[in-house]
């Protein structure tokens, strides 16, 4: 009887103290059954800044009869009263730009790991030798089976698709747009702990 409850219980126990290494398999269990489990690796799949997003330039055909889109217009109008032609669409160019930027940083984030965004954090505080990175994320490699075949290159080929870091003589930096897109983050109120 008693090893009948046993492995229930140690099973149950296991799950609760490993849960946060557990959630991200979960993630990627291709196959479950009697023969075992399968665990695919993950992917990322960044077209990165080379396919940006074109401007909407043209109005859905009710804005104009929406109410609240009528009053967001009006406090447009209102915040450019007393700027100059040439500094209203100089404004506008701009608030339109971070626009189609803040587009482009959604898809990011919805490829991005949580670790990778961590690296933007750590590369935020202060640049990075190769060497130190490699060690980092070979640990870390090691407490994450799906990633176990990727290479440091690869596990920053998504950084550098989206041009959020770079390298220079052995030394990784995080990019202005990298800084923007940690400010479009935690302005957006975005949860970092994604899996992986």
């Amino acid at each position: 009887m008693l090893r009948i409850i046993v492995w229930p219980v140690v099973a149950t126990i296991s799950v609760l103290v490993f849960k946060d290494q557990i959630r991200p398999l979960l993630l990627n269990i291709r196959k479950f059954g009697p023969s075992g489990v399968e665990i695919h690796a993950p992917t990322q799949n960044a077209s990165g800044f080379d396919e940006i997003i074109e401007p909407e330039l043209v109005l859905p055909p009710d804005i104009e009869s929406d109410p609240v889109a009528r009053e967001i217009y009006a406090s447009v109008i209102s915040a450019f009263e007393g700027f100059s032609d040439q500094e209203k669409l100089s404004r506008l160019y701009f608030s339109l730009t971070y626009r189609v930027l803040e587009k482009d940083f959604y898809r990011v984030y919805l490829g991005i790991f949580g670790s990778q965004i961590r690296v933007l954090e750590l590369l935020n505080a202060s640049p990075v030798t190769r060497d130190k990175l490699e060690a980092d994320f070979l640990q870390f490699r090691d407490a994450q089976p799906p990633l176990s075949a990727w290479s440091l290159d690869q596990y920053l080929k998504y950084l550098f698709d989206w041009r959020l870091i770079s390298e220079e003589t052995e030394l990784f930096k995080i990019t202005s747009t990298g800084n923007m897109f940690l400010v479009f983050l935690a302005s957006q109120q975005l949860d970092k702990n994604k899996s992986l």
